[in-house]
């Protein structure tokens, strides 16, 4: 204004001011204008983009504060820069970025900065100018001063969010669910990587949990001495839920429902696993242990309805297919073990006809029954039964010990034969294990205890004639 003619400034003046759209120049060549358009202030440059400075810049940076009011009567309302405190904040006035204006942040070259915040007219979207920029929401400091964050989702009145709860160190939802999409993971642990220690994820057919470290555990429920534990229910295929495996927890016990089984029919075993290729308990030198009287380590009581066939309450059966081979489809064992114990079977059978007033039998009962099949010619002994007793050296036993132990007990009637042969009493030639014998000579005798009583049966080595 000073390099500005006097008469300029006296003609542009009304009243001691500019009137309407009369400007105020400044600079050697008009660079920048001011003039009050009868509505509005304008400040208009020369060149663009020129520079407003506030304040002075000097070493001493003399500063000045800038209030800008806005619409509420006694400037309660106002846009306010705080030079001493570096802080630009508003009373009452709201700051508003239309479509696709940019909120940016950091000294990143372009109008972008390092990270930038937009509304397109659709979507509010964060851009980073660096790849794996990071957001941190809250302070980290010592002190740590958290937020919690509510994200709303679709129900009305704000009934559906997930939620940040940073005193509690959890996250939730309510009315919200969380899915992953096929192979997305879910990961646990500390682990290095994106797999962690443990991942969860679901393949598009099936539900696969890994673990990066061979042999980790996963226990359902808590171990704790106040031991939380959880029902595990199973379902197979039958509608309803018919057919499931249960662990029932309350109980310790594993419970099959409908036509839930057990199949080992595809289990081929494992040379380490001579103890018990598909079920093992204990081991030879250490043993399942349990001091309950009448205790059944296997309990099994089945019914069969059906009128015709055979049906089994357990089936076995084994096949020696190597050359040179042994073996039995059932090997039982009894111990006596460190105690005087008052009986001890190897193998214990019972048949019985029940007490029922309809239960019969129309054909046999036996509680042991054997029959050894040869359907091939054989070099090796075939028998029925084969009896073996082995005593140490030096050890006894009692009088009436015996390879065949017989008894009569109950009220009702005795039975009296020692033997039944099914075939009939006859000559050499028509009976194979009983025949008639004119020889009266006895050659040997078969010694047997009765009630404590010595009798011997009489036998001969000729043959019968």
């Amino acid at each position: 204004m000073a390099n500005a003619p006097e008469t300029t400034i006296r003609k542009a003046c009304y009243r001691g001011g500019f009137a309407d759209s009369k400007s105020l120049y400044l600079g050697t060549s008009n660079d920048v204008g001011l003039q009050w358009d009868g509505t509005n202030m304008i400040v208009s440059v020369a060149a663009d983009d020129s520079l407003i400075e506030i304040g002075d810049s000097a070493t001493t940076q003399l500063s000045t504060d800038v209030k800008w009011y806005a619409n509420e009567a006694s400037g309660a309302s106002y846009a306010y820069f705080d030079a001493s405190a570096n802080l630009i904040y508003t009373t009452g006035v709201d700051l508003q970025f239309k479509d696709n204006d940019v909120l940016a942040f950091g000294t990143g070259a372009g109008a972008a900065g390092d990270i930038s915040i937009t509304w397109d007219a659709t979507n509010l979207i964060i851009k980073t100018a660096a790849d794996d920029s990071l957001i941190e929401i809250g302070d980290s400091a010592a002190t740590q001063l958290s937020v919690d964050l509510k994200w709303y989702a679709n129900e009305n009145s704000g009934a559906s969010y997930l939620y940040a709860d940073a005193s509690a160190n959890l996250i939730y939802t309510t009315g919200v669910d969380l899915q992953f999409k096929d192979s997305d993971y879910l990961v646990f642990g500390t682990g290095s990587g994106a797999t962690g220690d443990v991942q969860l994820t679901w393949d598009g057919t099936n539900l696969l949990m890994s673990a990066t470290a061979d042999d980790s555990l996963f226990e359902i429920g808590d171990s704790g001495a106040t031991q939380k534990s959880f029902d595990v229910k199973i379902y197979g295929n039958a509608s309803n839920g018919a057919d499931y495996i249960l662990w029932d927890a309350s109980d310790s016990q594993l419970e099959f429902e409908g036509a839930a089984r057990l199949n080992f029919t595809g289990a081929d075993g494992a040379t380490a696993n001579t103890d018990g290729q598909i079920i093992a308990g204990g081991s030879t030198s250490t043993h399942l242990t349990q001091a309950t009287a009448n205790t059944r380590w296997i309990s099994l009581y089945t019914d069969c309805s059906a009128t015709s066939g055979s049906s089994y309450g357990a089936r076995i059966a084994h096949y020696v297919i190597g050359a040179g081979g042994s073996g039995a489809a059932i090997r039982a064992y009894g111990y006596s073990k460190g105690a005087a114990a008052a009986s001890v079977y190897g193998l214990e059978a019972t048949a019985e006809i029940n007490s029922a007033a309809s239960s019969d039998i129309t054909g046999e009962l036996c509680a042991v029954k054997a029959t050894s099949t040869v359907n091939l010619s054989t070099s090796g002994t075939v028998n029925v039964l084969n009896l073996t007793i082995s005593t140490a050296a030096s050890k006894t036993m009692h009088a009436n010990s015996a390879f065949i132990a017989t008894a009569n007990a109950g009220d009702g009637t005795d039975i009296a034969n020692l033997f039944y042969f099914g075939d009939a009493i006859g000559t050499t030639s028509t009976a194979t294990l009983v025949s008639t014998s004119a020889d009266s000579t006895a050659t040997h005798t078969v010694k047997c205890s009765a009630a404590g009583t010595t009798i011997y049966l009489l036998a001969t080595t000729t043959a019968p004639h």
